[in-house]
């Protein structure tokens, strides 16, 4: 049994709250708090820690009532970081990048293998490709992640 300790109940509570966020268009520190049975000072806790690291939006709601403090709706900021998804499943090579709330962001799926190459060869080639576009769109500060799906052990019978 894995050890529970005060760091991993509070990462626990980050991957929580951001959940709700990304799973909502706009929602309120206290909606969240409702939603992750959390306080709402741990809530806006994470949210300032999310803030600093400009992964999400603050907007004031629009409120019909002059009493009180305005409340402000928290979105994703999808745009902070970007996940390169490469397929090396085919010998035609492809990449996604998404943004932080999975969205697409860009597909490239141009990438022809060249018969002549050699397997390194033509992956040399294609990541070349790949970090043209990361350097070209200067995202290389905003990547959070790389996936990279091969193919496995296959067995024909």
């Amino acid at each position: 049994m894995k050890k529970i300790t005060l760091n991993s109940i509070r990462v626990q509570n980050i991957k929580t709250v951001f959940d709700i966020i990304a799973s909502h268009e706009n929602i309120t520190r206290s909606e969240i708090a409702k939603l992750s049975n959390l306080s709402l000072m741990t809530v806006s806790n994470i949210i300032e820690h999310l803030d600093k690291l400009n992964i999400v939006l603050n907007d004031i709601k629009d409120q019909t009532s002059m009493v009180g403090r305005k409340a402000e709706l928290i979105s994703v900021n999808r745009d902070s970081r970007k996940f390169i998804i490469m397929d090396l499943t085919t010998f035609n090579f492809s990449f996604l990048v998404l943004n932080l709330d999975l969205t697409v962001h860009y597909s490239y799926n141009k990438w022809r293998y060249k018969k002549d190459k050699s397997y390194k060869e033509n992956l040399t080639n294609f990541l070349s490709a790949v970090k043209e576009y990361i350097h070209g769109e200067s995202l290389a500060s905003t990547i959070a992640g790389i996936g990279v799906s091969v193919p496995g052990p296959y067995e024909a019978n």
